[in-house]
């Protein structure tokens, strides 16, 4: 019965992947939620989304657009980072998601610059 583990080992192994409410933020240090990390990602996801509707009234299509797209960016990175535990992951999993999602956005806002007319071969 040497494989079987006391309970103190079990709480020590269990302890070790226990969530936290306490995460870093970037060039500001550690910082816990009373609420919860969840809660205060919701809160801000549901605030993007308030700002996001009173956006889509601004009469400046360009600046809508910018605006709107950055915010969306915002969004999925929240949802990514938090909700599917990315920013616990390892790096190699951050940079596989990462890559393709840059180029797309890239890609995107290039091809947002394009006008319509641009690709057509029977344009005057």
């Amino acid at each position: 019965m040497a494989d079987e583990q006391t309970p103190i080992e079990e709480t020590t192994q269990a302890a070790e992947h226990h969530y936290t409410d306490t995460f870093t933020v970037p060039f500001y240090g550690e910082m816990t939620l009373a609420g919860g990390v969840y809660t205060f990602i919701f809160g801000v996801l549901a605030a993007l989304t308030v700002i996001e509707v009173l956006v889509s009234f601004v009469d400046i299509a360009a600046l809508r657009i910018v605006v709107l797209l950055t915010f969306a960016f915002a969004k999925a990175l929240l949802v990514i980072a938090f909700y599917m535990h990315l920013n616990r992951d390892n790096w190699l999993f951050r940079f596989v998601l990462g890559v393709p999602f840059f180029v797309t956005l890239v890609s995107v806002m290039y091809l947002l610059g394009v006008p319509p007319s641009g690709y057509s071969i029977f344009a005057n």
